[in-house]
């Protein structure tokens, strides 16, 4: 039977027919489709709802965590004495050795020599920075050089301290002068050691 050869009612069924088969077709693809496209986008509010809750809650913390970070700094600043601060661990041994230098300036020390040493065996921000000081001087200026280091600026410790006569037959109405050997160390803070301070 021919397509031409039906009747009006006949090919209104069979168009009837074959939409209601497509709607079909396309309802069982389009349906899973539909339901996993609903599911991701729940999902997705669900992580947005949760990252707007974040952001909110650090918006709303940040001002006391700014007057937390204003009051560590003002309680460092008020430190005394404070760490040895500096970006780098040559920059931290040119701090010490000026240190150094003053304190010995002071107590009219004879510097005849000063080396810087970095611990390049530590790890982290704290390094430790040694400055050695070979030189001269009677017993009066190394106590007036170790009480400058030790009310200086910033926090030192004073690890080694060698004193030999300079003449062992100073006579007893002069001031005997005295060879000193001073090893003063610091922790840097915010310094890394670098290629640079290893060689």
């Amino acid at each position: 039977m021919r397509l031409r050869e039906l009747t009006a009612a006949e090919r209104r069924t069979i168009a009837i027919g074959g939409t209601i088969i497509v709607s079909l077709v396309a309802v069982f693809r389009g349906v899973p489709a539909w339901m996993a496209w609903r599911v991701e986008a729940r999902d997705n509010a669900v992580v947005l709802r949760a990252e707007v809750a974040r952001a909110t809650a650090m918006h709303a913390a940040f001002p006391m965590m700014l007057d937390s970070l204003e009051a560590r700094i003002a309680r460092l600043r008020e430190m005394r004495p404070a760490p040895l601060a500096a970006a780098n661990a040559q920059e931290a041994g040119a701090v010490l050795m000026r240190l150094v230098e003053e304190a010995a300036r002071a107590g009219s020390i004879q510097v005849t020599a000063l080396d810087v040493d970095v611990d390049t065996a530590g790890t982290g921000s704290l390094p430790r920075v040694a400055v050695v000081l070979d030189g001269a001087g009677d017993i009066t200026g190394l106590a007036t050089m170790l009480r400058e280091l030790e009310a200086g600026p910033i926090a030192v410790a004073v690890q080694g301290l060698s004193i030999a006569p300079q003449n062992i037959e100073t006579p007893e109405n002069e001031i005997e002068t005295l060879m000193l050997r001073l090893r003063v160390e610091a922790l840097a803070l915010g310094a890394e050691v670098t290629d640079d301070a290893e060689s």
